[in-house]
This record gives C-alpha cells, structure tokens and sequence, in this order.
C-alpha cells in the first residue's frame, strides 16, 4: 500500500511521520509499500485517489476517494456502478436514520482502506454481555478504544433476510476490506441475519480491519449466504446475537483473523458454517450463556485447507444429533492441526 500525504512540518517531522506509518502499516497487505511524500498526493497500490470533502454524502460515480472528514448521512449509500476505492484516512461514516450505511449491488465493486491507524476514538459497549460483548456506541469518552477510521449507525428493521447487513450488505457484487472498523450496527428484526456484513452471492475478501461491537437477532458480525468468500486476516470481537454470536458463513476460507469474545444467548458462541481452514487463525474465548463455545457444526467436519500456523486451538463443538456421515477429526489429527472438541 503506498501512501502519500502532505506535510508541512519541515524535514526532520516528515521522516518522523514516514517511519512511524511504514512502522504501522507493513504487513496489512502481503506484497505492498507505502511511501509518504509533501507533494499533497494520496495513493493505494499505486491509484492516485482524490480528496471527498462532503460531510453529508458520499460519492454517486465510481473513483478513488479518500475522506477529507467525517461524514454523516440519513439514507443508504448505494456504491456506484463499476470500482471505487474508498479510504476513510481515519475518519467516519456514521448512518443517522434507520437504514444500513452501505449497499454494493451486482455489477459494483468497492474496496476499503484507512491509511491512518493512528487516530484514536472511543466507544462503549451498551448492555454487555458477561465477557464484555454488545453493542458499541462510538463516542469522545468511552472506556475502550480502537484507532483508525469506521462505519457505524446502521439499523435494519426488516425480517426474511431484507434486514441483513446492517453496515454493509453485498447482493451479487465485491466487497474487499483492507482497513477499517465496522462498528455498532443492529439487525433488530427476526429472519434477518448480519450486523456488520451480509453477503447473498456476493464475494467478499477481509484481508484487515476490525468488526467490532455489532447486533443482530442472528449472526451479529459476519453473515455470509451462497457467494465465495475468504478471510485473511482482521479482528472479530465483542458481536453479540441471540442466536450466532459472530459469523455464520458458507462457502468460506479462513485462512486468518482473530475471532474472540463474541457472545449469544442461545445456541453457540461463534459459528463458522461451510468453511474451510488454514494460516494464521485464532478463534477462541468466544460465548453462549454462562459457556465458552467457538466453532460450531451441524453434519460434515472440517476441512483443513493447510496446516493451522497459529497454537492456539480452535475449539469445535459438534451439535448433538447432527454429526452426519461427513469427515470428523480423530484425536491425532486434533493434536496435529490444534483442534479440540470443547464437549467431547
């Protein structure tokens, strides 16, 4: 990823500014720089993107924008026709109506980055869960913090799936997250599914970024329906649902990311449905109730795509009844991979 952003501090503050952003930044995306100049430029993988200074609407044409401030809208930003780049520059998007932030149709890329990983903001968790999950209010003086830009405000009210995706719901189009958190949206209707983000035959790729603090009747972060998707990377933590703490995805590989503490009330902890695994993935301390469950399966077992990288295990928690005829881990290949069974 290259960056280039004025500054005007004299020499000795722009090398500063440069080793601390390569600092934060190497690593996000596997292959890429970034690069910091004075010439009042900025740049993602080598795209020039131009400066968005509305506070109250966001782009109608396809392009490469980066956000000049923060900006407040009522309605649903429709992503344009064709590919946009957006990057927040660590700034945020916030819904003030009862509608999501963020729709990508068929036809419709957008694709997500926030070069500043350094602003801090604040937010708080209404009515947490035990292990501290709920839904996160932005606000000046919370009592936890995340740095970088976001996207937050959506409600959805409506049920049979026309509610799912309160932040950002993707139907047939492409969805690639970069950077970023999505944080404090609510699905508040029963037969909808997805909090943070909703795909219905879309494909979406997490490569970083954060989806934090969202709400849903079912699936408060991740609700991914028919489509392909992959997960390389990002945090995934305090979701809480009623049903589904964090993910329900199909069609799915997770070759990354840190799943933790999300929360349900019923049902299980986090569960990851039609996926596949490998990398560098860490799901762990996620709950249902007064129990830690993490990885949940109706029918088949898991598959491992490559060898899991990270120790921590995955715990995985077979639904009674429901084991089916499909592959299910021995105790050699669980010590192998890392993998326990969290009721066995």
């Amino acid at each position: 990823m290259e960056h280039k952003k004025r500054i005007g501090k004299g020499l000795l503050s722009f090398v500063l500014t440069l080793a601390l952003v390569v600092g934060t930044l190497s690593g996000i995306v596997p292959g890429t720089s970034m690069v910091a100049k004075a010439d009042g430029t900025h740049t993602h993988d080598g795209i020039t993107f131009t400066e968005w200074t509305s506070t109250n609407s966001l782009p109608t044409t396809a392009g490469n924008y980066y956000l000049a401030n923060d900006v407040t809208i009522s309605s649903t930003w429709s992503v344009p026709s064709g590919t946009t780049n957006l990057c927040l520059n660590g700034h945020g998007i916030t819904m003030t109506g009862s509608a999501r932030v963020i729709t990508i149709g068929s036809g419709k890329t957008l694709n997500l980055y926030d070069c500043d990983t350094s602003t801090t903001h604040h937010y708080t968790i209404s009515d947490p869960a035990p292990n501290g999950a709920g839904l996160a209010v932005v606000n000046s003086s919370g009592d936890k913090a995340f740095t970088g830009g976001y996207i937050t405000g959506g409600v959805t009210n409506s049920g049979y799936n026309n509610g799912s995706g309160a932040c950002v719901r993707c139907d047939s189009g492409n969805f690639n997250m970069y950077g970023g958190t999505i944080i404090g949206n609510q699905e508040n209707a029963g037969g909808s599914s997805g909090g943070g983000i909703a795909s219905f035959g879309g494909c979406i790729r997490i490569y970083g970024g954060s989806v934090i603090g969202n709400y849903a009747v079912s699936a408060a972060g991740l609700y991914f329906n028919g489509g392909q998707h992959y997960i390389y990377g990002g945090e995934f933590k305090f979701n809480k649902a009623g049903d589904v703490g964090c993910a329900n995805i199909q069609n799915t590989q997770i070759l990354g990311g840190v799943f933790t503490n999300n929360y349900e009330t019923g049902g299980y902890g986090v569960i990851i449905s039609s996926a596949t695994y490998g990398g560098n993935v860490i799901i762990k301390d996620n709950q249902t109730g007064d129990k830690i469950q993490n990885v949940a399966r109706e029918g088949s077992g898991l598959k491992i795509v490559e060898p899991l990288t990270n120790t921590d295990p995955i715990g995985v928690f077979w639904k009674p009844g429901n084991i089916g005829t499909g592959k299910v881990f021995t105790s050699s290949e669980r010590c192998g991979y890392g993998i326990y069974c969290d009721h066995c």
